[in-house]
Formats: structure tokens, C-alpha cells, sequence
């Protein structure tokens, strides 16, 4: 099953979802969605919008759609992770600075032969892997924390 399909699908489901239910009809209709549904959302958005305008019923009432978290296209979610750690301070400004010199602003299809950009590129996997474990060791102590009793006030 492709996208396409599935968004096609997903609007003959709202049309009839819509008609078995026609008190709804009048409200506001938001479609909302995240992480891989940001490829989907916006195709049902347009599916709704062409129906509208075709005149299909039932009319839905659509005001708009969000997305959490997105995916989009590939190469630009993948590539802005690098960007995304340098501004959240999980990466130096030295690091990112040498993997957008040395990979060009391409960190998914790097040259084979760019020793320069995938060295950079695995001090990054480094950095962020020990994120990872810090963050991981943080929340186990935030739990420890809040299931320890508070002494003071639990008297």
C-alpha cells in the first residue's frame, strides 16, 4: 500500500464515518498527525479540499491540519539532525562547523572516499550516543528521586 492510497482511503472513511454521524458535520474539522503521518496528513488535507470543491457530500467543515514531529522528505529530516544537535548544545560549534565544511551540508549521502566528513561524522555518532546514556542516567535518577520518601514532609 502506498500513501496515496492510504489517504484516498482514510477520506472515503471520514465521508462515511460522516454520514453514519451527521451531528458532527458542523464542527470544525482538524486532521492532526505526527512523525510519518506528515507524509500522509497533508495528502488527505488535499483529498478533503478537492471534495469540497468537487462538492461531494457530506461537506466537511475543514479549518486545517497540524503535525508533531513530522516527517517529510528523507534526505532533509535526516540531514537536519546534524543542524538540530549544533543548536540544541549537544554538539560543539567546532564539530558541526568541520562536519558542514567537510560533508558539504550532506550528511546521508556521504563519499566513500570523504575520510574528512564520515570521521566528523562519527564523532557525532559519539557525542550523541553519550547523550544518550547521560540522559538515560538522569531520568534513573529523577525516578530514584521521586519514588525516595521526603523525610521532611513525609513525617
Amino acid at each position: 500500500m502506498n500513501d496515496t492510497l492510504s489517504a484516498t482511503q482514510i477520506y472515503h472513511f471520514l465521508r462515511k464515518w460522516l454520514i453514519v454521524h451527521s451531528d458532527f458535520l458542523a464542527n470544525p474539522l482538524y486532521i492532526a498527525g505526527d512523525s510519518y503521518s506528515g507524509k500522509i496528513v497533508p495528502i488527505v488535507v488535499q483529498e478533503i479540499s478537492d471534495g469540497i470543491d468537487a462538492g461531494h457530500k457530506p461537506r466537511m467543515n475543514l479549518k486545517g491540519y497540524m503535525l508533531g514531529n513530522p516527517v517529510t522528505d528523507d534526505k532533509i529530516d535526516q540531514n537536519s539532525k546534524i543542524q538540530f544537535a549544533y543548536l540544541n548544545a549537544l554538539i560543539t560549534y567546532e564539530i558541526y562547523k568541520s562536519a558542514k565544511k567537510n560533508c558539504k551540508g550532506d550528511y546521508v549521502n556521504v563519499d566513500p572516499g570523504n575520510y574528512l566528513c564520515k570521521a566528523d561524522l562519527q564523532n557525532i555518532s559519539a557525542v550523541r550516543k553519550g547523550v544518550t546514556i547521560i540522559l538515560f542516567i538522569c531520568l534513573l535518577f529523577l525516578n530514584t528521586i521521586s519514588s525516595t520518601p521526603n523525610y521532611l514532609t513525609d513525617a
